[in-house]
């Protein structure tokens, strides 16, 4: 028998999180600076009614498994779980509202052609930096 397991952390803990971290969040006047709980008013959200983007907040959760009991986290070697078959995989599943997002009207109910004009935003927001630096750079 399988069991599925569905994990999400309180606001309160992502940011003391992201500022453990020193998570690199985006200015509202421009810009990127290590998250700090006392300035989140000078931070921009990561889109509708989230702070944090779906990456970023996926991110925070497999570090608070992974961190050690003695740190606050859960101590979870999850390479270790899976390799010993005590889980069978990690999944992080992005929110359900990028599907209604700019992303999926670009790419799933466009035309069968390349667009020129990418949406960056939601790219970064859902993939990550990296990949939207591709989309930026090949644009």
């Amino acid at each position: 028998d399988e069991c599925l397991l569905k994990l999400s952390a309180p606001d309160e803990l992502l940011e003391m999180t992201a500022e453990r971290l020193n998570l690199s969040k985006r200015l509202k006047a421009g810009g990127y600076e290590g998250f700090a709980r006392a300035e989140k008013p000078r931070f921009a959200p990561a889109g509708k009614g989230a702070f944090f983007s779906s990456l970023e907040r996926i991110r925070m959760l497999l570090y608070l498994l992974e961190l050690d009991r003695d740190e606050g986290g859960a101590g979870l070697n999850l390479d270790g779980l899976i390799k010993s078959e005590v889980l069978s995989a990690v999944v992080p599943i992005h929110e359900v509202a990028v599907s209604e997002g700019r992303l999926m009207e670009k790419w799933c109910r466009a035309p069968w052609r390349w667009l020129p004009d990418q949406p960056l935003d939601e790219i970064r927001g859902y993939f990550g930096e990296r990949i939207a630096l591709y989309f930026a750079f090949i644009q």
